[in-house]
């Protein structure tokens, strides 16, 4: 990473965030996050998800969702604020893109990586 990313330089560096991340990966194959929150007025809700592209292979590509949408909206994709699906090469490009591109701070994904 380098100095002139938009990413927090020390949330995507954060060896700890990482490993929390991996071992969650690991041990139940996906990292999910649910947030209700307002938008302009409406209740509204995101979705975030981390899982490796191959099941069990928390080292090499990694895949990342991310819905947002109003309540109203729910089961209408082509009206979501958001509908992203990518692919990774790494967890850390992963974050790198979580941090710089979505309204999720890295204290975010500590708490899904803690969930038991």
């Amino acid at each position: 990473m380098s100095g002139d990313d938009s990413a927090p330089a020390d949330a995507v560096a954060d060896a700890e965030l990482i490993a929390a991340i991996r071992q969650r990966l690991a041990g139940r194959g996906s990292l999910w996050i649910n947030q209700r929150y307002w938008h302009q007025g409406e209740p509204a809700q995101r979705e975030y998800f981390l899982k490796p592209a191959r099941r069990g292979a928390v080292d090499g590509a990694t895949l990342l969702g991310f819905d947002d949408w109003q309540d109203r909206h729910e089961d209408a994709v082509d009206l979501y604020l958001s509908y992203r699906r990518l692919s990774f090469d790494t967890l850390a490009q992963a974050l790198a893109y979580t941090f710089a591109q979505l309204p999720l701070r890295p204290h975010d994904l500590r708490a899904a990586a803690a969930r038991g």
